[in-house]
């Protein structure tokens, strides 16, 4: 008789445990920080007065500046838009988050997605307007469940519902101060890049690497964040690998001084 109502206390607490055991909640996925994958050319803001060093690198910059800033409105736009929202849960190891962008007279109808593999997580991004894009493929890409290594493959809405691949954007964060982010123009097959590293030099902070396709030339700038003096290296412009440097006024000094 011990026996029996043993049994049953026993069977009583494993119909419990098992009963009251919840399903495993899907947990969303993390929203890469833009701000780590990004470049920042604020530096290039004050215009130089006249030719110098400095006005070297200022020109060097401000192609980029303009692609950027102009081409990548809508991406730029539609990312800030869904980074404001939730991940919803479909299947299949797939979140969505799914919002409205308006643009002037324009409603965008924005898919973003994220699909949870093994090792990485994929990433893509549709949009739909009106009758003249339909589930428009605007980037895909991939990066680490930590976000710290990726790429994004942006695209350049084209004639009729197609695109056209525009940008390619390659990042590794090294640490919390320590970042390298790589811009490649994939338009025409330009082919023209410019890789961004937080310096480890004493004296500079950044390191920017411009690369152009055409020449094969690389011009290689260093700046200090701080008082803002920096040096500039282009065998193209200079005829010469030496470094070229300003001082804190973004004057031309003598690098031997800095």
């Amino acid at each position: 008789m011990k026996s029996r109502h043993l049994t049953i206390i026993l069977i009583s607490i494993l119909l419990s445990a098992v009963l009251g055991c919840k399903p495993n909640e899907k947990i969303a996925p993390d929203f890469p920080p833009e701000e780590s994958i990004s470049i920042d050319f604020s530096y290039f803001i004050n215009p130089p007065i006249e030719t110098s060093n400095y006005a070297h690198a200022f020109e060097t910059s401000l192609s980029w500046i303009s692609l950027l800033n102009d081409s990548l409105q809508l991406y730029q736009n539609m990312l800030n838009v869904v980074s404001q929202k939730n991940f919803n849960y479909q299947n299949n190891n797939t979140w969505l988050i799914n919002s409205i962008l308006y643009s002037g007279d324009n409603q965008y109808d924005v898919n973003y997605f994220e699909i949870i593999n093994i090792d990485t997580i994929d990433t893509k991004l549709f949009f739909t307007l009106d009758s003249s894009y339909t589930n428009l493929l605007l980037f895909d890409g991939y990066f680490l469940p930590d976000s710290t290594n990726g790429f994004r493959q942006i695209n350049k809405p084209d004639t009729g519902n197609t695109s056209v691949k525009f940008l390619k954007i390659d990042w590794n964060i090294i640490s919390e101060s320590k970042k390298e982010v790589k811009f490649t123009d994939l338009f025409d097959k330009n082919g023209n890049s410019v890789l961004y590293k937080d310096s480890t030099d004493n004296q500079y902070d950044v390191y920017l690497d411009f690369f152009d396709k055409a020449s094969e030339n690389h011009t290689f700038i260093e700046y200090s964040k701080t008082n803002f003096s920096g040096r500039i290296k282009d065998l193209k412009f200079y005829g010469d690998e030496n470094w070229y440097c300003w001082d804190t006024n973004r004057e031309n000094t003598d690098c031997s001084s800095e």
